[in-house]
């Protein structure tokens, strides 16, 4: 009976040791299950937290084409010398702050991370945007930091692009003021040489006439378009945006009739003497004693820039989307890329990429349609005779009128 009895102590030790034994290695399971959990739960709100999550972002470098293919193709129904080609470079959003302080505010981005703190960009990517599908929210790359573009820091109205290089300072420029709203533009001329005129003196800046409107409004006599329909670029160098008929002071039934027509009764201003139907001199919305640059007169800019591009040897050394120039400016010519305005599109675009200048002749194949002059930026090939439709906004030069011997 003793022995019976030990035995059954013996069991009884024996099962409590295992008993122990399992309830330990069951804790021990639970305890590692848990903080695998825990792992990998902090790295799903990392990746939907981080404004470069590739699963959630849209850049805007695999949506956008590359700058030097920019020429080559053309959006807005534009046709480059009357072919069919499209371009489609947006940056409309894009505006560059001074202060990198502000920009790097971690107020500046909406983030789920409790830390607030931004996220870092490449610096391939700077200047570059995109978006958050998620959230819809569009970011740029600016100092390094992802910024959104919606916030304060990022489109502070009163830092976007520092102009303090738009003009050479090595060369000397005259003034013209408007006779009509007392606008002072900086001018300069050029050696000419042909029919027997010395030399032409042309604006150094882009058209700033009329009182702006939003783009959602028609356009109408002695009225503008700011790209954004943000004054700030009126204000600073870009210039106002005009639809072709309000460059030449024709009614907006132009816009759609061919001018000469019983809709279109309105025509150009032809010079007196021997030059080409193309070198028409009109007025248009220049000023009393000035017109509207002619094809004539593009090319002598052409010619002029040498073996150089027309940005490197006339546009303007303004760093306009980072790191990149537009041009070298090496004439005093200053040529900036204001953008465009494109009703069909609903919106603007190449700020900073392009910039296009109406003249004053329409296509002869469509009456919708009008040849502008377009210049690309630093390396591109400069395009004298596109065309697109009438109701796009581009930018406007204008040159003191002469007299040309026959």
């Amino acid at each position: 009976m003793k022995k019976s009895f030990q035995r059954v102590i013996a069991t009884l030790n024996l099962f409590q040791g295992k008993q122990s034994l399992t309830i330990f290695m069951l804790a021990a399971f639970f305890a590692l299950w848990g903080c695998d959990d825990s792992s990998s739960a902090s790295g799903d709100n990392n990746e939907t937290s981080a404004v470069e999550s590739s699963s959630s972002v849209r850049d805007s470098d695999s949506t956008e084409e590359s700058s030097s293919s920019i020429d080559k193709k053309s959006s807005g129904n534009e046709t480059k010398d009357k072919s069919s080609s499209s371009e489609n470079k947006s940056s409309s959003s894009i505006k560059e702050t001074k202060n990198s302080s502000d920009s790097k505010s971690s107020s500046s981005v909406k983030s789920d991370d409790s830390s607030s703190s931004l996220s870092i960009c490449p610096p391939e990517k700077e200047g570059k945007t995109k978006m958050v599908a998620f959230t819809g929210v569009t970011y740029i790359c600016t100092d390094g930091y992802w910024i959104e573009v919606s916030s304060s820091s990022a489109a502070s109205s009163s830092s976007y692009f520092d102009m303090t290089n738009q003009f050479n300072s090595d060369i000397k420029y005259g003034t013209h003021t408007d006779s009509r709203d007392g606008v002072t533009y900086k001018t300069i001329t050029i050696k000419y040489g042909y029919y027997g005129v010395d030399s032409l003196t042309f604006f150094a800046e882009n058209l700033n006439f009329g009182k702006m409107v939003q783009s959602s409004e028609q356009q109408g006599d002695s009225t503008k378009y700011c790209y954004d329909n943000d004054p700030w670029y009126c204000e600073h160098g870009f210039g106002g945006l005009y639809s072709w008929n309000t460059v030449m002071k024709f009614p907006a039934a132009c816009n759609n009739a061919s001018i000469g027509s019983d809709d279109c009764p309105s025509n150009y201003d032809y010079p007196k003497g021997s030059l080409s139907k193309h070198d028409v001199f009109h007025k248009g919305i220049c000023d009393e004693g000035w017109h509207v640059m002619h094809e004539g007169e593009w090319a002598l800019l052409w010619e002029r820039a040498g073996i150089s591009s027309v940005a490197s040897a006339h546009g303007s050394y303004v760093f306009v989307l980072k790191p990149t120039y537009f041009g070298l400016n090496k004439s005093g010519f200053s040529i900036l890329p204001a953008g465009r305005f494109v009703p069909s599109e609903g919106g603007f675009s190449d700020l900073g990429e392009g910039a296009r200048f109406w003249r004053p002749e329409q296509d002869e194949e469509n009456s919708q349609k009008a040849s502008f002059i377009y210049v690309p930026r630093l390396g591109d090939d400069f395009s004298l005779q596109r065309v697109a439709v009438k109701e796009n906004a581009y930018s406007v030069r204008c040159v003191k009128d002469y007299k040309p011997e026959n």
